[in-house]
């Protein structure tokens, strides 16, 4: 299944990658627009993330927990750059 085709992820919803793109959309529209998709599917993920790092602090697991809120540190900073990216478009 190629990146473009609709997939599912385990928190049990799917994504379409831009495949329904209005069409006459200019390359550089179409780019400013998968820039704004990427940054909402990221931003739902680093709360996923966040949450997962919540759950197992609660559950003990404080090393891996913290490990977990650097990732979604991690996602925090690189949806940042996304953002400016976009802006720039």
């Amino acid at each position: 299944m190629g990146h473009e085709e609709a997939h599912r992820h385990e928190h049990g919803h799917g994504h379409h990658h831009g495949e329904e793109l209005p069409r006459g959309m200019s390359e550089q529209e179409k780019r400013k627009t998968m820039l704004g998709y990427l940054l909402s599917h990221n931003e739902h993920h680093a709360e996923e993330i966040r949450e997962m790092a919540e759950a197992l602090a609660a559950d003990g697991c404080a090393e891996a927990a913290e490990l977990i809120r650097q990732a979604a540190e991690n996602f925090k900073e690189g949806n940042e750059k996304l953002k400016k990216a976009a802006e720039l478009l």
